[in-house]
């Protein structure tokens, strides 16, 4: 859908001189082979740097991919245009100002699909259902609601949930998911997640615990993601009952 919005909206308003040199028909064909390259290069290089980078953010990869595909689909824009007969090369777009057009394409539909994509899931995954061999339905796999908010490629073995500023960084075993709220709400939505508090900023999944370590006054505990998070004198004695000493 934004694929198809956006280039009516670029193929109507024609810039970089396009409205004057092409008609109607080449200009959809030109955003559009221009839009689907932003989306499939920036979508491509976002998840690779996903795959290689588990602790990246998603919004920060999308940032990193649609400032690191522009230059190339600016060459590759400027090309399509060249097969379209242009008038001359001086008159063609500026690669600079078409890179710079091109890396909010990329970033901003990068963000609106993510956006769009994290609400449908919302609303759909605890509604689906999976057939049974025998054609009966049956309720999806069990997960908490907090999981039901993040990303599908990121929902995993949860690790930990930590707050930072105003949004929570959900970290699981294949990356992690940053979502806008408070972190006792986030706490209350992952009901019986075995997992508990252990600093006003930081929840931890007790499995997800690899040690604890202590200097001096000051207790940390060692994640399986090789992660360490602060244990305050509040939480100390409800890391102790769970045996996490």
């Amino acid at each position: 859908m934004s694929w198809v919005v956006l280039t009516g909206a670029l193929a109507l308003s024609g810039p970089f001189g396009t409205y004057s040199q092409l008609n109607l028909d080449q200009r959809l064909v030109l955003w559009a082979l221009v839009v689907a390259g932003c989306l499939v290069v920036s979508a491509m290089l976002r998840l690779a740097l996903m795959s290689r980078f588990k602790r990246l953010q998603k919004r920060t990869a999308t940032v990193i991919a649609g400032v690191v595909s522009a230059p190339f689909l600016a060459i590759a824009t400027r090309h399509v245009f060249s097969l379209m007969h242009w008038p001359s090369e001086d008159q063609a777009p500026n690669l600079v100002e078409l890179t710079l057009t091109l890396v909010v394409i990329g970033v901003g539909v990068g963000f609106l699909c993510h956006a769009v994509a994290t609400q449908v899931w919302r609303e759909v995954w605890p509604e689906m259902k999976v057939e049974t061999p025998v054609g009966q339905a049956v309720a999806a796999p069990h997960m908490s609601r907090l999981m039901t908010r993040i990303e599908p490629e990121l929902r995993g073995e949860l690790i930990r949930v930590s707050a930072r500023d105003h949004y929570l960084d959900v970290v699981t075993d294949k990356g992690t998911a940053e979502i806008l709220m408070r972190l006792s709400d986030a706490v209350a939505e992952l009901e019986d997640t075995d997992g508990l508090r252990v600093h006003r900023s930081h929840w931890v999944a007790v499995a997800a615990v690899a040690a604890l370590e202590r200097e001096g006054d000051k207790w940390q505990l060692v994640l399986r993601d090789g992660s360490r998070v602060p244990v305050s004198r509040t939480y100390r004695s409800a890391v102790a009952e769970r045996g996490l000493i």
